[in-house]
């Protein structure tokens, strides 16, 4: 595994979820965002996908369940999406 995106808008939620990814394997790649919108951007720039996104539902602006939605129309979806 190189790399995971954790999607949470909770700063604690995103501090321990990167403290026991870095615990469990310190070269996976972290990338953080703290909702759909920004995650959406962050892909899209990506050079890399994440092998795995865990995904808050419950975030302000755009949902988990909104951001599913809009993954699944872009054409570089390769991760497994994990719901929190």
């Amino acid at each position: 595994m190189r790399s995971i995106m954790i999607i949470d808008d909770s700063e604690a939620d995103q501090f321990f979820a990167k403290l026991e990814i870095e615990k469990f394997d310190p070269a996976i790649n972290i990338v953080q965002a703290y909702d759909g919108l920004e995650a959406l951007e962050t892909l899209k720039k990506a050079e890399v996908q994440p092998d795995v996104i865990f995904l808050d539902i419950n975030m302000p602006r755009m949902t988990g369940h909104e951001f599913l939605e809009a993954y699944e129309k872009q054409s570089r979806k390769t991760s497994v999406v994990i719901m929190l």
